[in-house]
């Protein structure tokens, strides 16, 4: 798991893990906090949307399940 390697993360309290995680939630729900699309792929254009985020162009890709 990702947050296993981040030994500050190990270093903190479940009291306190429960503050970030609440205040890490409150920011990426709030209205402020946009983020990028580059472009959306069907998920069964995997590669694609594989090969696009390597590009760097910016942004996020995201796949669309309609």
């Amino acid at each position: 798991m990702l947050w296993h390697s981040k030994p500050w993360l190990l270093s903190k309290t479940a009291a306190e893990l429960k503050v970030i995680w609440s205040e890490l939630i409150n920011i990426v729900i709030g209205p402020e906090f946009k983020m990028e699309v580059s472009v959306k792929y069907p998920l069964e254009e995997y590669k694609d949307a594989i090969v696009e985020s390597k590009t760097g162009k910016g942004g996020k890709v995201l796949f669309c399940l309609e």
